[in-house]
């Protein structure tokens, strides 16, 4: 039910973005409680979720609700990617000299072919025969750039693909709503 509500919404919002609610998010902890929301799901019941996770990222301006979404969507389009066991990695950091943080998400998944990589973003284009909707990586990528951030996507066929977001650690110009930590 989640889910399907937080595509509904995803969908809402991609036909008529409503503009983000900024607070101070720890992503850190964003990421641990989105996959242990996720941990007992069946279809993360083959894999193992490694969290390389730096203890000294500071916390950025961000809508959490849409950031918990890009890591869902990312999350869940890892694990489906993943035929028998396999790993997810979540590494954070902060970028040397640059005021912004990362998070890249790894899997050792079927990869994505280089045909496929220029049209991730493309509203509706799946890979997923019958199953997917085409609506998680364009929604993410639409939130990603609501906060001035970066978002992109390498992967190997056969060996993997790692999604990188890059957000900002302050959001100039832009009105803090409450102060979450």
């Amino acid at each position: 039910a989640y889910r399907i509500s937080e595509t509904v919404r995803g969908l809402l919002n991609f036909a008529r973005p409503t503009p983000p609610k900024f607070t101070k998010v720890q992503i850190n902890r964003l990421i641990g409680e989105t996959i242990s929301f996720l941990h007992n799901q069946p279809l993360f019941k083959k894999l193992e979720i490694r969290e390389n996770l730096n203890p000294d990222l500071p916390s950025v301006t961000a809508d959490a609700n849409q950031i918990r979404q890009v890591l869902i969507n990312i999350l869940l389009n890892a694990a489906q990617a993943i035929t028998e066991s396999g790993v997810i990695t979540v590494t954070t950091g902060k970028l040397k000299f640059e005021d912004r943080v990362e998070i890249r998400v790894a899997d050792t998944g079927v990869g994505i072919p280089p045909e496929n990589l220029g049209r991730l973003f493309e509203p509706f284009f799946t890979t997923k025969k019958g199953s997917g909707t085409g609506l998680g990586l364009s929604i993410s990528f639409s939130f990603i750039k609501n906060h001035n951030g970066d978002f992109g996507i390498t992967s190997e066929v056969g060996k993997g693909t790692e999604v990188k977001i890059i957000l900002p650690i302050r959001q100039k110009g832009r009105i803090i709503s409450e102060v979450i930590e």
